[in-house]
């Protein structure tokens, strides 16, 4: 780094991603399943932040880009550019232009966008065919309001990023999507309320998340039910509350919250597409706050994840990928419509182990 913070002329940026994505997060962060990463020390990193929203003949594109330095345990911004809007037929368009430079580091897609056009598989692909060119994908959410809106408030970029690592987005909000199978996607959504917290009150607000079915948006999740479904599709959690907790008991530190949580997930089925059977389980690994057991923290899991799941039942979605369980067998005959119908019927078990250490 040069002595005013800024970075060296020429480098590369997916280096720096890694370290603002630990630095804004209020717990660590994991590179992968068997490697942790650590914030390494560093004076100041660019950070670019992209706005998509309905425009003239196709999308306006808002871009800000500033400088940050660590200053008091907190990423501050120090120099700031003008943010910008450009307008572009599609969203390859822009992509392109990321691809010739670099892309940005978050990108957030206005709520009208996403009610009106739902999220287009193109999107994602592209956004993976960067992850390719660049080492990186850049961070994707979806935000109340509109997208210029998050762009253009100070500290829109770090305090989005911020949520998305305390809630365990951090690393790749596309996850294992698939656009070959028509996998359902799932995206958080972030609150406008955001953008008017900060310091501690912005951890108090959680992102929910958004469910979307052949690319159309089919339902919006609450965050209890956001930190559960991540957590039934083995994500590794910096914390998950108590089930079922409302979200101003979560927000007044009333709610028993486990922190550190890491959970994996196995899924067996009989093999029969006409009437499937299938065997979830999930095991939870956490540090306990002491105020309830593993055989609480089981029961009240059980509970709720089989809500969940039925729910997702009834609107014929699979963001658990359960049909994965099934595909192989069938693979001349599968097909992500006919899977839809079978696990409308499917009779799906739910087994639950907690394991809980020490105390906070």
């Amino acid at each position: 780094m040069t002595k005013d913070g800024m970075p060296p002329k020429g480098a590369p940026l997916r280096l720096l991603l890694p370290v603002i994505a630990c630095l804004v997060a209020a717990t660590g962060c994991r590179a992968s399943d068997n490697e942790s990463m650590r914030p390494l020390p560093y004076e100041g990193a660019r950070l670019t932040m992209a706005g998509v929203d309905d425009g003239p003949g196709g999308l306006r594109v808002t871009t800000s880009e500033h400088f940050t330095r660590l200053a008091g345990g907190k990423l501050q911004t120090y120099a700031a550019a003008e943010p910008r809007s450009q307008f572009f037929a599609t969203f390859a368009d822009a992509a392109w232009q990321w691809e010739q430079k670099a892309s940005p580091q978050f990108i957030a897609v206005g709520e009208a966008w996403v009610r009106t056009h739902g999220f287009p598989a193109s999107w994602a692909k592209q956004l993976q065919r960067l992850g390719v060119r660049q080492g990186r994908k850049p961070l994707l959410a979806v935000v109340e309001g509109s997208a210029e809106r998050w762009v253009r408030s100070p500290g829109g970029a770090e305090g989005g990023m911020a949520l998305l690592g305390q809630s365990g987005w951090a690393l790749d909000t596309l996850g294992a999507y698939d656009s070959r199978y028509g996998d359902d996607l799932v995206l958080p959504y972030l609150p406008a309320e955001a953008l008017s917290r900060s310091g501690e009150g912005s951890r108090k607000t959680t992102p929910q998340a958004l469910l979307f079915k052949n690319q159309k948006l089919v339902t919006v999740l609450s965050a209890g039910q956001s930190e559960l479904l991540s957590c039934l599709r083995g994500s590794d959690l910096p914390r998950l509350v108590w089930p079922g907790t409302d979200q101003a008991e979560s927000a007044a530190g009333r709610s028993t919250t486990l922190r550190q949580v890491s959970c994996r997930v196995d899924i067996a089925a009989n093999g029969d597409l006409k009437q499937p059977k299938l065997r979830v389980v999930l095991t939870v690994s956490a540090l306990s706050d002491g105020r309830s057991t593993a055989g609480q923290w089981k029961e009240r899991l059980k509970q709720q994840g089989a809500e969940l799941i039925r729910s997702l039942q009834e609107l014929r979605t699979d963001p658990l990928r359960l049909g994965e369980a099934v595909r192989k067998q069938y693979s001349g005959l599968w097909t992500q419509e006919r899977w839809r119908e079978a696990l409308s019927r499917a009779e799906i078990k739910l087994d639950v182990d907690v394991n809980l250490h020490g105390g906070t």
